[in-house]
């Protein structure tokens, strides 16, 4: 199966988290956003999220924008 969300990104939060609301996922990463920090660490809460591995979550638009299209492919 897999789903399509739009995901805001919220950088440099002091805490980590994410509110899921049908569609709309947002998430609080204390990354940065620089070099795909930030990217990376929305993938694994993500992950942890959906109790899936990494490599099954793609950023499909928005790789320097804190408003993201993920795919979750889940087996």
């Amino acid at each position: 199966m897999e789903w399509i969300y739009t995901v805001k990104v919220v950088p440099n939060a002091k805490l980590t988290k994410l509110v899921a609301n049908e569609q709309l996922l947002k998430v609080w990463v204390n990354a940065p956003a620089i070099d795909d920090k930030a990217n990376k660490a929305v993938i694994e809460i993500l992950a942890k999220h959906f109790q899936i591995q990494k490599k099954s979550i793609e950023i499909l638009k928005g790789h320097q924008n804190k408003n993201k299209l993920v795919r979750v492919h889940a087996h």
